[in-house]
């Protein structure tokens, strides 16, 4: 399989009208995100970027909640390890170069620090339970993906905006994009191919 992942980054889903939910992780300067409750939708988006060409390290203490990715992805792109490797290895490139675009995803209980994957062609995903309000790497985020209702308040002060608190009452099998400029409620967009990553 081999996806188009355009610039502007890796289609989520749709919203209600049918617009076309878009998560930025593939630019020419490093992506911060983070991800709220089960990282399921992170193994999404693990799955259309290495498909795409590019890189991604996954470092979690929960392996079981990675083995459909893992079972369904034999490529060298994709690593899940259990503790955090010395990452990037080499600088990343852009799309098509060598190593190309590169992507961690830490799903710990820690934030990253905001300087990992500080470069170019450089997404860095942190799934948590809950905001972490102090973190320097969330408070740079350029969007979070909620995966669980509850998380309003802490978001509209990450983000300095009061409509957020919406994302409290998610609707059942809906998902929520959090940014500086809107709030966007959607469901996932699978191919057939893509059903079992979401077991």
């Amino acid at each position: 399989m081999n996806l188009d992942v355009p610039v502007a980054g890796v289609q989520l889903g749709f919203d209600r009208l049918g617009t076309e939910i878009v998560v930025p992780m593939v630019r020419r300067k490093p992506v911060r995100l983070g991800l709220l409750g089960p990282p399921t939708p992170a193994r999404l988006l693990a799955y259309r970027l290495v498909s795409a060409g590019a890189s991604v390290t996954v470092v979690s203490h929960r392996q079981p909640t990675w083995k459909p990715l893992r079972t369904k992805v034999q490529s060298a792109r994709l690593a899940i390890v259990d503790n955090p490797p010395p990452w990037p290895a080499r600088p990343s490139t852009q799309p098509g170069g060598n190593p190309g675009p590169q992507a961690f995803f830490a799903d710990l209980p820690s934030p990253p620090p905001l300087w990992l994957g500080d470069m170019p062609w450089t997404t860095v995903l942190h799934i948590a339970d809950h905001v972490p309000a102090q973190s320097d790497f969330w408070h740079n985020a350029e969007a979070v993906i909620v995966n669980a209702p509850g998380h309003g308040r802490a978001l509209a002060d990450l983000f300095g905006r009061p409509d957020v608190s919406r994302v409290d009452s998610l609707p059942p099998g809906y998902l929520a994009l959090v940014d500086r400029w809107r709030v966007a409620l959607f469901r996932l967009a699978l191919t057939p191919a893509e059903n079992d990553l979401m077991a």
